[in-house]
């Protein structure tokens, strides 16, 4: 019993122009990105963002996990210092 297996040089010349075809869309640049720099928010979004920010601006840093470069701020004056690390 002979088993035949696809020879390299033919699978190759098969999954070239497949592997193009799906590659070719992916290289082209895309206008639609270049037409659209803004997008569209609702009022509703827009006053809920700016809650956001409020809230955020509000809160200590000191309080908030979420700001480490404040934090990193705020220890590199203190080690600028030069402060007495024995006590």
């Amino acid at each position: 019993m002979v088993h035949h297996r696809p020879a390299p040089r033919r699978v190759a010349c098969l999954a070239s122009p497949l592997l193009l075809g799906l590659l070719l869309p992916l290289l082209r640049p895309s206008h639609k990105a270049q037409e659209t720099t803004a997008f569209y928010q609702s009022p509703g979004t827009r006053k809920m963002a700016a809650l956001l920010h409020k809230i955020y601006d509000e809160q200590d840093w000191k309080t908030d996990p979420n700001k480490p470069a404040a934090r990193a701020r705020y220890y590199k004056q203190m080690l600028e210092a030069k402060p007495d690390l024995r006590n």
